[in-house]
Order: C-alpha cells, then structure tokens, then sequence
C-alpha cells in the first residue's frame, strides 16, 4: 500500500484459518509461558525458556524521520539475557529447508533482531521459524500437525538499510514499474486494454 499517497490495493476474500491458527498457538505457548518451560512442541529442539517481554515493539528514528514497529509472535530468551525472535508459519506441507525461510522470511526475522537492539533487548543475531503442517490422522481426533525448526541467522543493520531506503522511495515521486514486478506486468497490461 502507498500509506502516504493515500492508494492502497482493494482487499481481497481473506481466509480465517491462518488467523485462527495463530491464536490456538498463541495461546498454546502461553500456557507454557506461564508454567515456565517450552511447549513440548519445541521442548529439546531449541534451548532457552519463552520470556516474559512486551512482543509489540517500536524503533523510532527522528533523526531520519524513521518510525519500524513489529510484533513478534514469540520470544525466547537464552541463559544472559539473550533475547531471540521465533515466529510460527502454518502450511499446507513442511518446506524441508532452511533455505525456504531465507529466501520468504530473513528480512521479517531481520526486522524483529532490530526491533529487539532498538528496545535494548540483546541478541545472538538468529531467530528461528516454527512451521506448522497438518498431518494424516482421524479427524474427529483432532487434527495432528508436523512441525519444521529452522534457525535463520539475521542481519539488523540489513534492516535498517532496507528500511532507510524504503522511507527514501516513499518521499520521492511514484517510481515507474519494475521489469520484474507481477503486479506492474499486470497493472500495464490493463492499462493497455483501455
């Protein structure tokens, strides 16, 4: 969405069960948070403990008139005081590699390490990505679910970079379409049916 040109894409039908599934986990995890130990889903696959720290955060930047707000789905926190991001992804099958979650989700992961940094939180600069399938099983029992661990080593001042130059696009003129871009291939192609 263009926030400050005020144009945004019409939304589109949204399906409720990613959502829905995320608030199951969440409160899942949180059952366990306030037991202090991992949900057995994780339990013995990662070390630390979930912490106890607001996953809303902000970093705000006057001084490049720069405002990054995030919400983690989850955070651990490792013996020191190491706070580290994880998120949940819910999918119709297991990636079955890290590379999966480089390529679609480093610069989210990368975001969360810099959101933490900013809130002084320190960090190893890694977080991990729990994905969530659902497996074969007696539906009336309940649906079993598979689950995928990657660990993603994260990069902040990546960012952070990312971010300044977004916010640069952004107070500049409305930039052409991008030789690459599905969207502005398709957008011409309209323009061109008029």
């Amino acid at each position: 969405m263009l926030f400050n040109k005020g144009i945004g894409r019409p939304e589109g039908i949204k399906s409720s069960l990613p959502n829905k599934m995320d608030r199951i986990i969440k409160a899942y995890f949180d059952k366990y948070r306030i037991e202090g130990t991992l949900p057995p889903v994780i339990a013995g696959k990662i070390k630390g403990k979930l912490a106890k720290i607001p996953l809303n955060l902000k970093f705000e930047d006057s001084k490049n008139d720069l405002a990054i707000t995030g919400k983690l789905d989850e955070c651990l926190e490792l013996e020191g005081g190491i706070f580290i991001p994880l998120d949940h992804k819910t999918k119709g099958d297991l990636p079955g590699g890290e590379e999966y979650s480089k390529k679609y989700y480093k610069l989210q992961m990368d975001t969360y390490t810099l959101l933490l940094k900013a809130n002084r939180y320190h960090t190893d600069n890694f977080g991990y990505i729990v994905y969530y399938s659902p497996a074969r099983g007696d539906i009336l029992k309940g649906i079993p679910f598979e689950t995928e661990i990657h660990k993603i080593e994260t990069e902040p001042e990546r960012a952070y970079q990312i971010f300044i130059e977004a916010r640069n696009s952004l107070k500049g003129p409305l930039p052409g379409p991008g030789q690459n871009c599905q969207y502005c291939a398709w957008a011409g192609k309209l323009t061109a049916q008029r």
